[in-house]
């Protein structure tokens, strides 16, 4: 029978060394951190869950049959180089996509140098994708899904551009035009063909270039406070847009 060793409480570090077998999990309790210091797993299958604590391994182990399950405040440090190819990830209770997960994709549930490398969960998932985040107030911004799981045959979409239970649009890809910048909240609930159902909440920024500049004729100084140069040469004033992508540090367009 398959169990889970659950170790720890309070505040109390842990600290293995060895080999680890079986078809269990492990989990850390409390608020402490476990260490699996050159521990390898050659026969578990089991899971690793961080739910409050820190885990740490050293060794990239982790048994490619065996889950992962990570929720804040609990973090996963993986202190190896390298890429640890496991089963399943689930972060807040929600399955991941397969790919690779590190510190620079999860930097709230891991740390250190190592990466997990999780496969495809059979489970229907969807996620939405924006086809750009800088827009005139005229452009339509474009959504689309991606999906995962055994059967991606996607027969019904519900597209609700305020996550307030209203469907704006059912096709496979939906559009909205936005006037004024701001962060946004759109969700995406698909049905495949045998009637699994799959959700996701996408939240991000839409900037929308500013409408009072001059459309750039020649000689026309567009209307901004912001300090233009006209290009050397050139007898027109730049658009709007070259303004702000000239004279806004670190912003460009996607």
């Amino acid at each position: 029978m398959a169990v889970t060793l659950a170790l720890g409480n309070n505040n109390s570090n842990l600290t293995y060394s060895g080999v680890l077998s079986g078809s269990g999990g492990l989990t850390k309790l409390g608020s402490g951190t476990q260490i699996l210091s050159n521990v390898t797993l050659p026969n578990t299958r089991g899971t690793r869950r961080c739910p409050m604590a820190c885990c740490r391994s050293n060794a990239g182990f982790l048994p490619a049959s065996g889950d992962v399950i990570l929720a804040l405040p609990g973090m996963l440090n993986l202190n190896f180089t390298g890429t640890n190819h496991i089963r399943h990830l689930y972060v807040d209770g929600v399955t991941q996509f397969a790919g690779v997960y590190s510190s620079n994709n999860l930097p709230s549930y891991i740390t250190g140098p190592g990466a997990l490398l999780a496969d495809s969960a059979p489970e229907l998932l969807c996620r939405v994708q924006v086809d750009k985040s800088m827009a005139d107030a005229s452009e339509l911004v474009t959504f689309s899904g991606v999906y995962s799981g055994n059967n991606t045959n996607i027969t019904s979409y519900a597209w609700d551009f305020d996550d307030n239970g209203s469907v704006e649009s059912s096709g496979p890809t939906a559009t909205r035009q936005y006037t004024t910048s701001g962060v946004y909240t759109v969700r995406l609930t698909i049905v495949n063909e045998p009637l699994e159902t799959a959700t996701y909440r996408w939240i991000g920024a839409i900037f929308i270039y500013p409408i009072t500049c001059g459309p750039g004729a020649a000689g026309a100084r567009p209307a901004t406070s912001l300090r233009v140069i006209r290009p050397t040469g050139s007898n027109r004033w730049p658009r709007c847009r070259e303004i702000i992508l000239w004279w806004t540090p670190g912003l460009t367009r996607t």
